[in-house]
């Protein structure tokens, strides 16, 4: 991984609030991404993770018009996600002394009503400590065609999440990182192999949308899988939520339009325990309060086929 700081120099002042994403092939969410949690941090360092579609382009014309958006390609194929993200942060703590740290995927949006809202919940937390934010996931509801911008027209939400799952924020007072790790999948870290202490912040929430399009989803499992195949120190544990897909696709080559892929279910069932709910069970219409606006995409995901290809090659 290229070292960050030669992104950044120091801007002289200390505390502020960072956001770290790992991100690969999300063109069609990464504007809205950007714009939206853009408004709730001093700084947004983003790891593009070998995209092969217009996402670092979006990115980069993002970062130009919003400022204070710093993006860095990570190279190594495998899916490192723990390794990825626990060096950006120690290289944006010798940089920035932030106060707090926060982990967000492409598909993550921080869920409240203002900047001073979000920085008020916070403070709650005790320094050294990981707040424990929960996911809110968002749902597409069944159509008989999908919409030109899907994330657009999402309406639903699950009533609740089985298991609640959770992403961290690091509160570091302006403190060192040294020997803190940040688990893979952003869901937990520690200090010398231990876990660090946790606090629930039950105010705030992450609006989640990991299932967006037929496109998307097919991609995002079979690239996903393959990336987690890479990684030597892999657990049968993780990435559950990609390997019936991806299975199909990159282990027995399966065609893609081949499989039976009922949208809204599978964002029902997305890294949920079994047996799931079956639609509408367990949903509830809800609009997400997002700020939204596009200026350099459209909403359309790329050709799934043409990912999936270039991921293996990789």
């Amino acid at each position: 991984m290229k070292p960050l700081n030669w992104l950044w120099g120091r801007r002289g002042r200390s505390g502020p609030t960072i956001c770290i994403s790992l991100i690969k092939n999300e063109q069609d969410i990464i504007e809205p991404f950007l714009r939206h949690n853009r408004r709730f941090f001093d700084e947004m360092i983003v790891l593009d993770h070998g995209s092969t579609d217009d996402t670092a382009a979006i990115a980069q014309r993002c970062a130009q018009e919003l400022g204070h958006i710093h993006i860095t390609p990570i190279e190594e194929p495998a899916y490192h996600q723990s390794k990825f993200t626990t060096e950006a942060l120690q290289a944006a703590v010798r940089d920035y002394h932030p106060d707090y740290v926060v982990f967000l995927d492409a598909d993550e949006f921080i869920g409240s009503e203002s900047r001073a809202a979000f920085e008020r919940v916070l403070s709650r937390m005790p320094a050294r400590a990981c707040g424990e934010v929960r996911w809110q996931t968002y749902l597409p509801a069944p159509m008989a065609s999908p919409p030109p911008d899907p994330i657009a027209q999402i309406a639903f939400r699950r009533e609740a999440e089985l298991p609640q799952f959770s992403k961290i924020i690091l509160r570091l007072a302006g403190q060192a990182a040294d020997q803190i790790v940040i688990g893979q999948g952003n869901h937990s870290a520690t200090r010398r192999e231990k876990a660090l202490k946790t606090v629930p912040l039950p105010d705030l929430c992450l609006m989640h949308f990991p299932v967006r399009s037929r496109e998307q989803f097919i991609a995002k499992c079979a690239v996903g899988w393959s990336t987690h195949l890479k990684r030597a120190d892999r657990s049968e544990v993780q990435a559950f939520q990609w390997e019936k897909v991806g299975r199909l696709v990159v282990e027995e080559g399966a065609a893609l339009d081949t499989l039976d892929v009922d949208l809204s279910q599978a964002a029902l069932e997305y890294a949920q325990d079994f047996p799931p709910p079956v639609w509408p069970q367990n949903t509830v219409a809800a609009r997400p309060d997002i700020f939204y606006e596009r200026k350099y995409s459209d909403g359309k995901f790329a050709d799934p086929a043409r990912l999936i290809a270039e991921a293996l090659k990789t």
